[in-house]
């Protein structure tokens, strides 16, 4: 995922940071706000800069050279957001990547039978006999802890 566009033609050729709105700020450290500090400021700054998709793309390019910070109107966490969800362009792993969680537990046991409960679906005869088990083992160990 990248952001789309470019800065306007009518800018003068060489890099986009020599157009950045945050060039010319008197204490760059607005767009380096502390950790979980909200970014306000340097977001307004953004707003209108023109180069703020040259900038954001940069970023999400570069994300050793740009970890700190806001770049292109984007936080820290943003940033990091959209690159895990990029889905890999190497071709020897052309699968999407898997969207987290745990496996699902197989049918027969007691955490199948749980799953089967929290989301309603209708219960096996094998998960039954899993959480008939697991609670007899459970009864079992307080009766000996007691």
């Amino acid at each position: 995922m990248s952001i789309t566009g470019h800065a306007p033609d009518n800018l003068p050729r060489g890099d986009w940071r020599d157009h950045a709105a945050c060039r010319v700020l008197a204490d760059p450290e607005v767009m380096f706000p502390p950790p979980g500090a909200p970014a306000l400021v340097a977001r307004s700054i953004c707003d209108d800069c023109p180069v703020r998709r040259a900038c954001a793309n940069w970023a999400l390019s570069n994300p050793q050279d740009a970890a700190f910070g806001v770049w292109g109107g984007l936080t820290e966490r943003e940033r990091a957001t959209i690159l895990r969800r990029r889905v890999p362009r190497d071709p020897d792993h052309p699968q999407a990547p898997r969207k987290g969680g745990r496996p699902q537990a197989e049918c027969g046991t007691a955490s199948a039978y749980d799953r089967h409960v929290k989301k309603r679906e209708p219960i096996d005869d094998a998960c039954r006999a899993a959480k008939r088990r697991r609670d007899a083992a459970h009864r079992a160990k307080a009766e000996a802890a007691a």
